[in-house]
């Protein structure tokens, strides 16, 4: 399971070290934004201290990745590694209610992906009061156009 070990090392055993941007000093507007793809990618790798590093260097926790158009919080939640979900969480910067490429909030990735009834009913609980406190409506969801 993601975040159960260091994750730098294969199934032959053979050690392997990732990378992740040396941070030092402020950071960018521009670095903040392009160094989300490093977020998401520690969150998919189940690196946490990498996670809390570009978290503490005000990396932007809602950067959007090009595949599924999902954030760190929705990889973390798909993936059940709690630990980053709190990290996302303690930041206080997340946007709980951005969605995905499928149109899926994270709530609902962690109920329909990672069967994580826990976690999808406590991020739905954030996700209907960001959207009460910004006056969003984001219940129910816009139904899709049914097929021509």
């Amino acid at each position: 399971m993601i975040g159960d070990d260091d994750g730098t090392e294969l199934e032959t055993g053979i050690e392997i070290e990732i990378l992740f941007p040396e941070i030092g000093g402020e950071l960018s507007p521009e670095e903040k934004e392009a160094f989300g793809i490093h977020l998401i990618e520690a969150v998919k790798g189940g690196y946490l201290e990498p996670i809390q590093n570009l978290i503490a260097a005000g990396v932007n926790v809602n950067f959007r990745d090009r595949l599924m158009g999902a954030t760190a919080l929705h990889y973390a939640a798909a993936y059940s590694f709690h630990a980053a979900l709190v990290s996302l969480i303690r930041s206080g910067r997340c946007d709980y209610l951005i969605r995905d490429n499928r149109g899926l909030y994270p709530s609902e990735v962690a109920y329909e992906i990672a069967d994580d009834p826990r976690v999808g009913a406590f991020l739905a609980k954030k996700e209907a009061r960001q959207a009460h406190k910004t006056c969003v409506q984001a219940w129910p969801k816009p139904k899709s156009k049914p097929p021509t």
